[in-house]
């Protein structure tokens, strides 16, 4: 299955696109995209995300980054609450 390259939306005025997911078991399939992601869990255990073939497990309070054009995916269980909020900062940031 190719890996989905995922569009970015941002705000007409703004250079990020700012996002939250509030559900039990989220699940963001296989993707990438241009920009930086800099992702929050506020609240939630052992959610796993996978960059670039690495798995990472993260917790409340945890912050990470995801480099642009690196693929990645992430899951939780499903039988958890996870809130994540986040930030994709757009490739062409700084450069206006």
């Amino acid at each position: 299955m190719p890996i989905a390259y995922e569009e970015i939306d941002n705000l007409a005025r703004l250079p990020f696109k700012f996002f939250k997911r509030s559900n039990y078991a989220p699940k963001a399939p296989t993707h990438w995209h241009t920009g930086i992601e800099i992702d929050y869990l506020v609240s939630g255990e052992d959610f796993k995300v996978v960059i670039a073939g690495q798995t990472h497990h993260y917790n409340s309070g945890d912050i990470w980054a995801i480099d642009r054009s690196q693929i990645h995916a992430a899951t939780g269980h499903k039988d958890r609450y996870y809130y994540v909020m986040g930030l994709i900062i757009d490739n062409n940031f700084g450069s206006v």
